[in-house]
């Protein structure tokens, strides 16, 4: 996964600065990362069907953009 470990390194070192555990620094950026992906590919489904729904080609709606 792209950007998977850059974004967590600068999450711990950002918390740990403040005073928080490096471990619970680390695992926290691990626990955002994840929710953030999980975030987007349930925006993407939804987008998919609504395209679907709507009988519309993605690739005509990509094109209108």
């Amino acid at each position: 996964m792209g950007g998977f470990g850059t974004y967590e390194v600068g999450w711990a070192i950002g918390f740990v600065g403040i005073g928080l555990s490096k471990e619970l620094a680390i695992n926290s950026g691990i626990v955002v990362h994840i929710i953030g992906i999980v975030y987007y590919v349930l925006l993407g489904f939804y987008g998919y069907q609504y395209l679907c729904k709507n009988n519309t080609s993605i690739k005509e709606s990509i094109r209108s953009i």
